[in-house]
């Protein structure tokens, strides 16, 4: 089988062959071959792939062949909803015309049953009388209309939210989405029509399966949570058998309740993140939206008239009755909780019963009621709703018993979040320290698994149970040499708390510097909201003035800013957060990025500090083996915003000093990728015009040579004071020539 991943990336393979165009790229191969011995061996392997390698490519031929040989199936999940489509909108049809003779496969998009609409639901609630009274928004009104007659027209193909031409509300689409917990699955009326469960035939003829972490892991937790329970379940059994008692064999929960089928082996691209989906997934959360939302579905159904046709108005005057005390109490509980830490806006809880629990009774008398109207429900539709709602209920009353007896002790970090101490905004949650033990005995013991990155470190691989993968690392392409420099200002001051204010005046002036030389085009990225705005507020008027557009996070949408971004061509972008990755804008739109401090995470979220806790009682350094590793991989994330391809050219500023004053700036500088580094504002301007001239040879369609880059001894030595650089490892200066220089750069104080 290995042949056939020769035959496609070779020089003049199969992927030549249909793309004339299309470049060589080095690793490429390597990394196929790699992936597919994985999957054949069933172990695992972690690959750190350059930007540019053709990553894509290089994981769905392998996962396809192994996938189509032994007649199996292989999840490919992404970090981001752009990535998983593009793959199944565009790469895998690329590969299909590809492989079109020589490898048959079949690919199937798997999104959540939230995402399909419920037949049922829709049926009922176009046929339900009093209808405006059920709309829980009264302006849903207006658009649900517009949804039943896309459906009644039979319009809908896919029957999913993407396919409305505008945008469902929240409010009105929870009324009607294909929500496990109301699902009658082949007891429905309507299975045959079924949208989601026509979705779910698709993947039972494909190979491939394309999704994104967050179903995978919502999926996983339910495996784990029918795992759980049929072991329960055999214990039990176990034991009355002990006792003589004769009891009913169990079954296993229908496979209906898994969104996805079962799978042979899984490759995790953007694979950086998926410690975060994992965690969020495995995390109990009690809050007022939740409660609010239970309520007013229980409400909805119950009335008279509403959607389950309950016969008897007096047991929805005694739910609703329930539900409004409920509401009451858990709103003076919450803002109570928030008074409490009036100053904080996300509270640790390290003992047991650091609050007063006034709710979890009234939940239990909720949860018995609904269980008991279920006892008495009159048709298998009212069983499953009322079934779904009691379980709701309960696992509100478990979230927060959780978070107040604290019953896994340091295996789970608890706390509350605060926010601004609106209602709203006040949450009690808990989550797993590791998800070492969920991945172990869910995932990784089960079937072999790829972790792919452009971004990847031992010590998340290791966090995520994968204690010994088989690891590679293949370099990007691109030519960093000449298509960009790593600006490191030499008279940056120091970016501590004591030195904040100069710090800021600092960033305002040499960021309206450098957009002046960059003519904008620049993201402007940022570590904390405030900072952030502080820098706006400095010079946004300065670049105004010089007829640069200025965006900033949180205006608008992600995604409008991005367009709009784009669409100006010399905008200027102040961010935060979100767009550190998964963020591409190749060509002349963005040729500066400023990367304003060292993403270090915030020490305080509940989440880190147990983490770190842990590591300390391991007898583990906190700092090296998890808050580095992570700033790390940050940092690149934000260098990997600027070169998208292999035209791409422009300038990284780093404007924190401590990369080069601090001995742990050496690992920043080492996993960068190999960009010359410049410290003076003459270099940015002498390489952006340097762009110029090239850009202006390739428009005339003439050869352009970039001439070599040799940094001066005066630019090494001086660009930061020489007693204050120390480096175990001088690798991580990779200019071509030191002149003996190093011997004064390992001066110690």
């Amino acid at each position: 089988m290995e042949n056939l991943i020769e035959e496609v990336f070779a020089p003049g393979g199969l992927l030549e062959q249909k793309f004339p165009k299309h470049e060589q790229r080095p690793g490429q191969n390597e990394m196929a071959t790699q992936v597919l011995v994985a999957l054949e061996s069933r172990k695992h392997l972690a690959v750190q792939a350059g930007t540019g390698l053709g990553k894509t490519f290089a994981y769905l031929v392998p996962a396809a062949l192994y996938a189509v040989e032994h007649q199996q199936c292989v999840v490919i999940s992404t970090g981001t909803i752009n990535l998983q489509n593009q793959i199944i909108s565009k790469d895998i049809p690329a590969l299909q015309e590809i492989l079109r003779g020589v490898l048959e496969f079949d690919a199937a998009l798997v999104k959540g049953r939230g995402n399909y609409i419920c037949i049922r639901k829709l049926t009922a609630f176009n046929q339900a009388n009093l209808q405006v009274e059920l709309f829980r928004e009264p302006s849903d009104a207006d658009q649900w209309p517009l949804i039943a007659d896309l459906f009644f027209t039979k319009k809908f193909v896919r029957g999913d939210r993407d396919e409305i031409p505008f945008r469902v509300a929240d409010s009105l689409w929870i009324d009607l989405n294909a929500e496990a917990d109301f699902c009658m699955k082949s007891r429905c009326p309507f299975y045959s029509d079924c949208y989601f469960y026509r979705a779910r035939q698709q993947q039972k003829g494909a190979q491939l399966l394309i999704t994104n972490h967050a179903l995978f892991f919502a999926d996983l937790a339910i495996r784990r949570e029918d795992r759980i329970q049929q072991v329960r379940k055999m214990v039990e059994a176990e034991e009355y058998r002990e006792f003589g008692e004769v009891i009913a064999e169990e079954q296993p929960a229908e496979s209906g309740d898994f969104v996805l089928l079962n799978y042979d082996a899984v490759v995790f691209d953007e694979a950086q993140g998926i410690e975060d989906f994992a965690t969020d997934c495995f995390t109990a959360r009690f809050s007022w939206d939740r409660l609010v939302y239970l309520a007013r579905t229980a409400n909805s159904m119950l009335r008279p008239g509403g959607l389950l046709q309950w016969s008897d108005p007096l047991d929805h005057q005694r739910i609703e009755s329930l539900f409004t005390v409920l509401l009451q109490r858990t709103e003076l509980f919450l803002t109570s909780l928030a008074r409490q830490w009036e100053n904080e806006r996300t509270v640790r809880f390290r003992e047991p019963h650091s609050f007063e629990d006034t709710l979890s009774e009234l939940i239990t008398e909720v949860t018995s009621e609904l269980n008991h109207l279920r006892e008495i429900a009159q048709n298998e539709e009212q069983k499953k709703v009322l079934g779904g709602l009691s379980q709701r209920a309960q696992q509100l009353g478990a979230s927060l018993l959780n978070v107040y007896d604290m019953p896994q002790g340091d295996e789970y970090a608890y706390w509350m979040e605060a926010g601004d101490h609106q209602l709203r905004q006040v949450k009690l949650a808990s989550s797993p320290v590791s998800v070492a033990e969920f991945m172990t005995e869910d995932l990784l013991e089960r079937v072999p698994v790829v972790l792919t990155s452009a971004t990847l470190a031992s010590e998340l691989v290791q966090r995520l149970g994968l204690s010994k993968p088989h690891w590679l690392r293949v370099d990007s392409p691109f030519d960093y040499e000449h298509h960009t420099r790593l600006y490191l200002p030499s008279d940056a001051p120091e970016a501590s708390l004591n030195n904040d204010i100069i710090f800021a005046e600092f960033v305002a002036q040499r960021v309206a510097e450098l957009v002046s030389i960059s003519r904008g085009r620049a993201f402007i990225l940022f570590t904390s909201y405030r900072a952030m705005q502080d820098c706006v507020l400095r010079c946004s008027d300065s670049l105004a003035d010089q007829g640069w557009p200025v965006l900033v996070q949180g205006e608008k949408q992600r995604d409008v800013l991005l367009s709009e971004f784009m669409a100006h061509g010399n905008a200027v972008l102040f961010a935060v957060n979100s767009f550190w990755e998964g963020v591409d804008v190749p060509g002349d739109a963005l040729s500066l990025v400023v990367l304003v401090k060292l993403p270090f995470a915030v020490p305080t979220e509940p989440i880190q500090q147990a983490r770190m806790e842990e590591l300390q009682r391991q007898g583990r350094n906190p700092f090296e083996s998890y808050t580095l590793p992570q700033a790390v991989l940050r940092l690149k994330q934000g260098f990997g915003r600027l070169i998208r391809n292999k035209q791409d050219t422009g300038v990284i500023a780093v404007l924190d000093k401590r990369i080069l004053s601090k001995k742990y700036g050496a690992r920043f500088l080492k996993d960068l990728p190999p960009a010359p580094r410049i410290h003076y504002l003459e270099e940015v301007a002498a390489f952006f015009s340097l762009l110029s001239d090239a850009q202006a040879a390739h428009e005339q369609g003439m050869a352009f040579v970039w001439p070599e880059y040799k940094p001066s001894i005066r630019q090494t030595v001086q660009s930061v004071p020489v007693e204050e650089i120390f480096f175990d490892d001088l690798s991580a200066w990779d200019e071509p020539a030191m002149n003996g220089s190093s011997v004064a750069m390992r001066r110690k104080k």
